[in-house]
């Protein structure tokens, strides 16, 4: 890795003075121990940086991703959005639910009802074209156009332990930090009473894990690196107008947010740097 001293433009205050060197601009009125000198390093996507000055993780090389093409044939790789949307699919895929009509209730609740049961017949991901047929009933759509939030509490980066070789030779994953995608799930049936049935169904399977008492639903994304996303619901509303209960079409909208991690696989790094401490602890060692 080609490493150049250079000082690190931080230090360059204005009430420092600094003569210009053929490195570049030196403060003069601080001596070389007290001036912090930065080392300017080429990254993998051949822009230069200026280092870390912590040495911990400090990397041999620059990091090779098998996602750039520079690097590898290029991996298809999703973003967390992406990953997001499949989480909510394959629950909408699997979900079925039943219905009984609402009307029977309220003239005699002591009835037997007559229950149905009932799966959508499509999920979609993402609006169709605009061209294109217009979404049929008892279908989902799933949708994350909305700004995606990286949380900044979880900014930082490290090697996932246990994840070497698991996606392939010489590979490992890296975290990145957490991503909050904003999703919307609608959908559309031809009685009040099927959507009833689920919209209750749906949002209970949202509320709280199935397996414990955690509050947000988890699922894993065997397409992004079997990675977990964390589903929490937000809200669900009926948007009826004349128009949609003229044309027996009855929406549903449910809004959720779903964190997930931004992961990248990346090829093993030969070898990293780690920092050596000495602690003293009364006078021992």
């Amino acid at each position: 890795m080609p490493i150049d001293r250079r000082p690190d433009p931080s230090s360059l205050r204005p009430a420092v003075k600094r003569i210009q060197t053929t490195s570049g601009p030196k403060p003069v009125s601080l001596s070389d121990h007290l001036a912090y000198v930065a080392d300017q390093v080429a990254a993998g996507d051949r822009a230069r940086q200026i280092g870390s000055p912590n040495p911990i993780n400090f990397y041999a090389e620059p990091l090779a991703s098998e996602s750039w093409p520079d690097d590898s044939p290029g991996l298809i790789t999703l973003h967390p959005r992406d990953a997001a949307m499949l989480a909510v699919s394959t629950l909408l895929a699997s979900i079925k639910w039943n219905s009984r009509e609402l009307g029977e209730l309220v003239a005699d609740p002591r009835k037997t009802p007559v229950i149905t049961q009932h799966k959508l017949a499509k999920v979609r991901l993402e609006w169709p074209d605009w061209d294109g047929p217009d979404i049929p009933v008892d279908s989902a759509l799933v949708n994350a156009g909305g700004e995606a939030q990286w949380d900044p509490a979880r900014r930082q980066a490290y090697l996932i332990d246990g994840t070497e070789g698991v996606y392939g030779e010489g590979t490992i994953l890296r975290y990145l930090g957490e991503y909050q995608v904003p999703i919307s799930v609608f959908a559309w049936f031809a009685h009040r009473d099927i959507r009833r049935g689920f919209e209750a169904r749906f949002c209970a399977m949202l509320a709280a894990n199935r397996v414990d008492d955690v509050f947000c639903r988890r699922v894993l994304v065997p397409a992004y690196f079997d990675q977990e996303a964390r589903i929490q619901l937000g809200g669900s509303s009926r948007p009826d107008d004349a128009a949609s209960a003229a044309s027996n079409r009855w929406p549903l909208e449910v809004q959720m947010s779903v964190e997930v991690a931004q992961v990248e696989l990346i090829r093993t790094p030969a070898r990293t740097k780690s920092m050596a401490t000495n602690v003293r602890i009364n006078e021992l060692g």
